[in-house]
Formats: C-alpha cells, structure tokens, sequence
C-alpha cells in the first residue's frame, strides 16, 4: 500500500500512462498552473500540494462527468 500522497500520485500517473509532463498539461488545462517540476516535487513529498486548486479541478471534473451521465440517462429514456 501506499505510505504517502506523492506515491499515490505517481502511481495513479503511472498507471493511466502519464509522463509528469502530460499530467501538468491536462491540470494547466483545467485551470491549475503547474509544470512536471511541480508534479516530481510532488511525488518526491517535497513541496506542498497546492489543495485548494486541486480540490476545484476535481470538483469541476466530477461535476461534468455527473452531467453527462445525467444527459446519457435522459436520452437513454427517449
């Protein structure tokens, strides 16, 4: 299991086949500014996350994931 956030992160980078610089660029599109620096200090634990603007991106990322399954559920009932 995991010791710390940065390993998660890394992990889940990994695992959906994400340079560091690939994950800064999708954040840098939904409104975070980061570069890969960013991401390996990050996943080395050594700087703070920035949480409040990760816990925005996530919001908004969920919250349209949420709409289109809504918009899917009503044209699957026409």
């Amino acid at each position: 299991m995991y010791n710390d956030i940065g390993e998660i992160i890394a992990a889940r980078r990994k695992a959906l086949g994400l340079s560091q610089s690939e994950l800064a660029e999708i954040l840098c599109g939904g409104g975070i500014d980061v570069t890969n620096q960013a991401v390996s200090k990050w996943e080395k634990n050594s700087t703070e996350i920035v949480w409040k603007s990760l816990m925005k991106y996530l919001k908004e990322v969920i919250q349209e994931y949420l709409m289109k399954q809504k918009i899917e559920c009503i044209l699957l009932r026409l």
